[in-house]
């Protein structure tokens, strides 16, 4: 019988080989801190044409991941439901948050910009201190539903408004040379008349004029789209 003899593996090759495998094993990737401003298009639904749009601000950091979805969820009221409860859901999943908004058959643009990490921790903070400052009304997985202490309002407090009061906590400015993108795009002309009447808005209302100004700017990271294949 031939007898095999065993290699021995020299000891500081053996602590490469070690040095390596927990070089991998410990390997962690840091994700820079991101916000990402959702525009959601118009949708048709049983018949009826839904025109005006929505947004909603995603914030995302090595170990968050939260949306601030703000709209008109609740009691309504006004001429066209204009105004209504304010409500402000929170999802900290984000393939449920975009499901939802596919389900309708829109198309939602994602508008990237880098932060530093304390800004977003003031983000966070401002919708936290919208929250406690209200109530839970419901809660699911993925979300969870708060009725804050501000009511919605179509022109000046609406799910484009308080989205960009968020951002603006990440990104100082981030609106700044907005004022020509103010058509109110998506919106009647019967509805532009009386929104004159009343005062038309000196900052972004609409989605869709949201969505023209982001798309004009230079320092977006990146732009994703969102919608059903």
């Amino acid at each position: 019988m031939t007898k095999t003899k065993k290699k021995e593996i020299p000891p500081q090759q053996a602590n490469k080989g070690s040095q390596a495998v927990a070089s991998q094993v410990n390997t962690i990737v840091i994700q820079k801190p991101k916000i990402e401003i959702l525009v959601g298009g118009p949708y048709k639904l049983n018949g009826e044409e839904h025109n005006y749009g929505h947004t909603a601000l995603r914030v995302t950091t090595n170990n968050i991941d939260i949306i601030y979805d703000f709209g008109r969820y609740g009691k309504t009221w006004g001429t066209g439901d204009s105004e209504g409860e304010g409500v402000l859901n929170v999802w900290d999943n984000f393939q449920k948050y975009i499901a939802a908004e596919n389900s309708l058959g829109r198309k939602t643009s994602g508008f990237v910009y880098n932060i530093e990490a304390q800004k977003a921790d003031l983000i966070i903070k401002w919708y936290q201190a919208l929250i406690e400052g209200g109530k839970l009304m419901t809660s699911r997985s993925g979300m969870k539903r708060y009725k804050i202490q501000h009511d919605y309002h179509a022109l000046s407090f609406n799910c484009t408004t308080i989205s960009l009061d968020g951002a603006r906590r990440g990104i100082e400015g981030i609106d700044a040379g907005s004022a020509k993108f103010i058509e109110g795009r998506s919106l009647k002309f019967s509805e532009k008349l009386a929104s004159r009447a009343v005062g038309w808005p000196n900052k972004l209302f609409m989605p869709a004029d949201l969505h023209a100004f982001l798309t004009s700017k230079k320092d977006t990271v990146k732009i994703n789209e969102y919608k059903n294949k």
